[in-house]
């Protein structure tokens, strides 16, 4: 499972990544926690009430996180996610 989205402006400016509609089903629960890896480091995450994962705790180990950028998330064997961007 892929799921790639292009950064809005807010996105950025606040540090989480949209979950849009279509994509929800691909994603754990609202408020279920989940793993991220970011750079082989795991991070714990959950998906709030408006469908946003809040990027904060992993944002400063992506090697770029700006507006427009494209956020590939993958899911791994193991039910974790994997973070990655392209730009």
């Amino acid at each position: 499972m892929v799921y790639e989205r292009k950064l809005s402006r807010t996105e950025a400016k606040r540090h989480f990544i949209y979950v849009d509609e279509k994509h929800r089903d691909l994603f754990p629960p609202q408020r279920r926690k989940f793993n991220i890896l970011v750079k082989n480091q795991k991070v714990e995450a959950t998906i709030d009430s408006q469908w946003r994962i809040w990027a904060a705790l992993f944002w400063d180990d992506l090697p770029s996180f700006e507006e427009g950028d494209t956020i590939v998330i993958s899911k791994n064997r193991d039910g974790s996610f994997m973070v990655e961007v392209e730009g």
